[in-house]
């Protein structure tokens, strides 16, 4: 090969390799999942990298508070010993003066989780966004919704863990005394259930905030319904999210907590953030993007198209001014709901979705390859 052939292989490619056709992109959902994983996993690394520039602190004091705990729970054997009662009595008081430091501090890590999604939803439809511009753009663009979404989250997260321990110590206290405890038993085993929905229910908060434009307690109201309607699937991505870490920490021994901060420092927040991007896309292609004006459905796979009344079945516009519209650019987070008929587009909206989501015509959705 000629070393002219050779360079302009190199700078242009292969000529005898077709363009990469909508019919390329993957038709299910995990094809479509392994795909951004091979793409991207490295890349992930350098993002988990400015996620820790935010939840340093945070970071820190969540490992302190931790080997705090294993002190105070002494040998594996003495701490499964334990009852249930005697741990929580245990770990209680460290446990909730750990937590008034540590909700503070998540405040300022609601910055990062904001940069980190914004560059995380396109990712996860196999759509381009550099990491170090689309972070900071996120962190610019999202800083006033996610403060308030933390400091939200810390509170409920606080109140809701300090009732878990009242109730019970207030059933071993009843039963210590010899009459029955069970009415706080069940009361605490709710605080537990509203516990595990409000979790999932902030796996999609950000995804919402990244990729719609709505009030702010409309992130909660939507997050919510997902959360309930989709609650299977919660569960799924709750046992994937903590496998991981739960298999180092007790794989490894004594060595768990240095195995916990070498997870964490290279990809112990991109991760779990991936597979919950990955899961909310699935929820909004079922519950919300149906319902919006022009909203995308599939979008990242083969079958990808735009929900519109004048559309034809197969995703094609009916008419000249729809495709116009459709080929028009659409900026991030913006509507193009007339704003004379915003409130009449968000009535008609579940939950008051007030925007559709910022992507390009699934007609137009070709990747560079």
């Amino acid at each position: 090969m000629a070393v002219s052939d050779w360079f302009t292989r190199l700078t242009v490619g292969d000529p005898r390799r077709r363009d990469y056709r909508q019919e390329d992109l993957p038709d299910t959902r995990p094809k479509l999942f392994f795909t951004v994983l091979k793409t991207r996993f490295w890349q992930m690394f350098g993002l988990n990298g400015l996620w820790l520039i935010f939840n340093l602190p945070i970071f820190v004091w969540a490992l302190l508070m931790l080997t705090q705990l294993q002190d105070l729970l002494g040998t594996e054997a003495a701490a499964t010993a334990l009852t249930i009662e005697q741990f929580v009595l245990k770990i209680a008081p460290a446990l909730l003066a750990g937590m008034l430091v540590l909700v503070p501090l998540s405040v300022l890590g609601g910055l990062g989780k904001a940069g980190l999604s914004n560059v995380m939803t396109p990712w996860a439809y196999d759509e381009n966004e550099w990491t170090w511009d689309g972070f900071w753009q996120g962190v610019r663009k999202h800083w006033k919704q996610a403060l308030g979404v933390e400091t939200v989250n810390g509170v409920a997260a606080y109140v809701l863990l300090n009732a878990a321990f009242f109730y019970i110590n207030t059933a071993a206290y009843w039963n210590s005394e010899g009459q029955s405890g069970a009415v706080y038993v069940y009361s605490a085993y709710f605080i537990a259930g509203l516990a595990l929905i409000f979790w999932l229910m902030t796996q999609y908060l950000y995804p919402l905030l990244t990729n719609y434009r709505m009030k702010f307690w409309y992130l909660y109201r939507n997050a919510f319904l997902i959360a309930l309607g989709r609650l299977p699937e919660g569960l799924l991505l709750l046992v994937l999210q903590s496998a991981l870490p739960v298999l180092l920490f007790f794989a490894m021994g004594g060595y768990g907590i240095v195995a916990l901060f070498v997870y964490f420092s290279l990809l112990g927040c991109v991760w779990p953030q991936f597979l919950a991007s990955s899961f909310a896309h699935i929820a909004f292609d079922r519950l919300l993007n149906p319902r919006i004006r022009n909203g995308v459905v599939n979008r990242g796979l083969q079958s990808a198209h735009r929900v519109n009344e004048d559309a034809k079945a197969s995703g094609d516009y009916a008419d000249e001014d729809a495709a116009d519209e459709a080929d028009d650019p659409v900026n991030e987070n913006e509507s193009n709901v007339n704003p004379a008929d915003e409130d009449a587009e968000a009535s008609a909206n579940p939950a008051n979705v007030r925007a559709k989501p910022s992507v390009p015509p699934a007609n137009k959705g070709v990747k560079d390859k």
